[in-house]
């Protein structure tokens, strides 16, 4: 079983690898939608950071700025240091003996399961199917026993959007239900944005389940370094987790930075009008190398594409690391098959650079597929 947790964005730790600057390298690994990545800066640089002063531990301006967004109760939201700690907060609160996750699924929550002796069994959907979440598949989730369900959609790294849930959040044996969102932005302004908000969700399970839907700043907003995410849930689910987190989680300054996003949402979702063209010509692009049996794509700001049988994803991520690129292997996910890769849709100078390089990979391994492959690649290290 794959227990180690892979993240995308380890652009420091690449640089480190080739003697490069950071901002050097072409980053197709992050999960930070570069192409809102301006007009992020241009808010930052104007936020003075208020080091002299203890940050608001509940982040209450925030707090009362995305209660208004979602359009629920303050009390019903939770600001955390990013999604990652408030993973690890709603098993720590919960305490569920044993939680059923349907993967492929982001590490973190196996790692949480496991640091707090919490059992878990995740069900994998079919690689055949583009890891699509099937009434069958739900059929069989209801079978497993478990008292918290997790589901993270749009998914990571597969990009599929799962829909029609009725049948598995509405089946009351779980107590607990945390779904991850942390991609909705990406589906705004189609019909699956409101589907996939807390107010459709609680209309679809039993009363008394507690009902936990994760976001993050850092996907839309292109923000990781700041550590910024919430939570929406029942007020006495919220009540729950802050009675075991500690203090100050959250900078004012990260606090500042959200607040600034929120109120430049609108100008957020009109950079990204040319993802949908700038996605299909990334996927042309890459299926015309011949390199890659199958691409797939949704409605998000990244591409999940399999290797050809018999190409290594290592002696790939290598190579284009050689060249200034960075992309993401998905060997070590749980629940996916080996030679995927995560590539994020950049802007057309930078998506075109990353074909360029995937064709010429294809060209040298065409030339000298009889020699070792040890030898291409002057930059080995998995990131």
């Amino acid at each position: 079983m794959k227990h180690s947790v892979c993240h995308g964005g380890a652009i420091l730790a690449a640089a480190r690898a080739t003697g490069r600057r950071p901002e050097d390298l072409l980053d197709f690994s992050s999960n930070a939608d570069s192409l809102v990545e301006g007009l992020t800066r241009s808010l930052v640089q104007a936020i003075p950071y208020p080091y002299a002063w203890y940050p608001d531990d509940g982040c209450w301006e925030l707090v009362e700025a995305l209660a208004a967004h979602h359009k629920v109760d303050k009390h019903q939201v939770l600001v955390g240091n990013g999604s990652s700690e408030l993973i690890f907060l709603s098993l720590q609160a919960l305490r569920p003996r044993k939680v059923v996750l349907v993967g492929p699924v982001f590490g973190e929550y196996l790692r949480a399961c496991r640091n707090l002796g919490i059992g878990y069994e995740v069900y994998l959907l079919d690689e055949a199917k583009g890891f699509a979440l099937t009434p069958d598949d739900m059929a069989r989730l209801n079978s497993i026993p478990g008292d918290m369900l997790i589901l993270c959609t749009p998914n990571n790294p597969t990009t599929a959007v799962y829909q029609d849930l009725a049948p598995l959040l509405g089946r009351g044996s779980r107590t607990s239900i945390l779904i991850d969102t942390t991609y909705r932005a990406f589906l705004y302004g189609t019909p699956a944005y409101a589907a996939h908000g807390l107010h459709h969700y609680a209309s679809l399970v039993p009363d008394g389940t507690h009902l936990l839907c994760l976001q993050s700043f850092t996907k839309a907003y292109s923000c990781p370094g700041i550590r910024l995410g919430y939570l929406l849930a029942q007020s006495e689910t919220i009540d729950r987790l802050k009675a075991v987190r500690a203090p100050w989680m959250v900078s004012r300054f990260a606090e500042l930075a959200g607040l600034a996003f929120l109120a430049h949402k609108e100008a957020f979702d009109r950079q990204r009008h040319n993802l949908p063209r700038l996605r299909e010509a990334l996927v042309t692009g890459l299926e015309q190398t011949g390199f890659f049996t199958h691409i797939l794509a949704s409605d998000l700001h990244f591409i999940l594409a399999k290797l050809g049988k018999g190409h290594d994803a290592a002696h790939l991520q290598a190579y284009l690391l050689a060249q200034g690129m960075v992309v993401r292997s998905c060997d070590a996910d749980m629940g996916m098959p080996e030679g995927y890769f995560r590539m994020q849709v950049r802007c057309e100078e930078d998506n075109h650079a990353l074909i360029q390089a995937c064709d010429a990979y294809v060209q040298d391994y065409a030339a000298h597929h009889k020699k070792s492959s040890g030898n291409w690649g002057s930059a080995k290290k998995s990131l």
